[in-house]
């Protein structure tokens, strides 16, 4: 395999682990929330303006300053400095549901969170034992 594809492969396998990480932590949270029946309200512009700057730090491509080291063993990493990630956003609906959504930009993620779209929702079924073996 060459060494970019095994960069981009790297890359790829870290941000799959950082945006099922985030998304688990948002539904917890979420869950822990409507246990503790803790009041949830709509963010001011002010926390949208700030959320979204910490949106655009974590979502940005700019890779101009990214180093490639060389290990001994033949191996390349990349220090990614917070960049390259998808971010779980999660916000109170109208109806007192919550939305989660994967947004890969910062504007995407403000969009999400200062209109009345609603993430795609799937059922989720339990299974018998029978049925998972």
């Amino acid at each position: 395999m060459s060494p970019t594809r095994t960069i981009w492969l790297f890359v790829f396998a870290v941000a799959f682990l950082i945006v099922a990480g985030s998304f688990t932590a948002s539904a917890q949270i979420a869950t822990a929330e409507r246990e503790a029946k803790v009041t949830v309200r709509k963010p001011t512009p002010q926390e949208v303006r700030a959320l979204s700057d910490a949106m655009a730090a974590s979502t940005s491509e700019e890779d101009q300053d990214l180093v490639v080291v060389n290990h001994k063993n033949g191996m390349q990493s990349v220090d990614l400095k917070g960049r390259f990630q998808s971010l779980a956003v999660a916000k109170k609906n109208s109806d007192g549901s919550v939305a989660v959504k994967c947004v890969d930009s910062a504007e995407e993620g403000t969009k999400f969170l200062t209109t009345n779209e609603k993430a795609p929702t799937k059922k989720i079924t339990k299974k018998t034992e029978a049925e998972v073996r």
